[in-house]
């Protein structure tokens, strides 16, 4: 029997290439972690328990566990905690170890609150450190990866901490419509800070675009695919429309009007889809340069 052989060449890439490994448990994992960091630092400056218990839940259920999923062996995460090696030079052991900092720290905070109505500042300063953290190390963790310039960048993890402080708010105030407790928080000082983020975030976004256009080959195809190509109806129509102008066109309203908080937590159901649609579509046009 003949046996055929082919040649094995070495290739080079020479157009970019969309990377595949990042996918929809760890855009969840991404998405509810900074959602819930973001409401817990909200919530405990205001005191409000039921929002620091949903926020935990929210790390524990929605976040913890798509992220261990993705990880592919839930059950040896552990090894992740013994290797020294890695929290000196891999994202993702700093990011687990903190998660159990948060959620350590987090939950004594919680339940000293809910059993006494007061709580250690010391716990409080750790937790909100590590939730600080929580929302933005995901960038550190996709910048790690040299080769996808667009994510590789300085100016991702300030939208990332923009984006969670959002969605922070936003929750809080969807929770505060949802168990009819409007007086849990100031309101009114929460819209016009985020009035304030709306704004700067739209600022971080143009220049994060305009820095990636005039970077490399893929970092340029990114922003093509993002701003005229196959992901420009989700970016232009959700994540800028529906996440970014209309929450800041209702707050600016409020802030000069005044709208309802039925409004509000309708808005703040807005602004976090276009948190999570913004964070979908890094994820999509995360390209490979060429090799060559």
């Amino acid at each position: 029997m003949e046996i055929k052989k082919e040649a094995i060449l070495d290739r080079f890439e020479v157009q970019p290439t969309t990377q595949r490994e990042w996918h929809i448990l760890i855009l969840v994992a991404f998405f509810f972690g900074a959602v819930g960091c973001g409401m817990f630092l909200i919530s405990a400056f205001y005191g409000f328990k039921e929002g620091v218990v949903i926020s935990l839940a929210i790390i524990v259920l929605l976040m913890g566990i798509p992220h261990l999923i993705y990880l592919g062996h839930p059950l040896r995460v552990w090894r992740i905690f013994t290797s020294w090696a890695g929290l000196k030079t891999s994202w993702l052991t700093r990011g687990m170890w903190g998660w159990v900092v948060f959620l350590v720290f987090g939950t004594l905070f919680a339940w000293q609150l809910w059993i006494d109505g007061s709580a250690a500042t010391v716990m409080l300063v750790i937790a909100a450190v590590a939730a600080v953290f929580g929302i933005i190390y995901p960038a550190f963790v996709m910048g790690q990866s040299p080769s996808i310039a667009f994510w590789n960048n300085p100016v991702l993890p300030v939208l990332f901490i923009l984006y969670g402080l959002i969605d922070g708010i936003d929750l809080t105030i969807v929770s505060l419509a949802t168990l009819g407790t409007p007086n849990a928080v100031n309101v009114e000082f929460l819209e016009q800070l985020e009035i304030f983020l709306l704004i700067l975030g739209a600022i971080s976004i143009w220049a994060y675009l305009g820095l990636m256009s005039v970077s490399r080959v893929g970092a340029r195809e990114a922003v093509q695919r993002l701003v005229r190509g196959e992901l420009a109806p989700i970016f232009w129509g959700v994540v800028i429309t529906v996440g970014l102008l209309i929450p800041l066109g209702v707050g600016l309203y409020g802030f000069f009007v005044g709208v309802p908080m039925g409004v509000a937590g309708v808005t703040g159901v807005l602004a976090l889809v276009g948190a999570l649609y913004f964070k979908y579509v890094v994820l999509r046009v995360g390209v490979y340069s060429p090799s060559i």
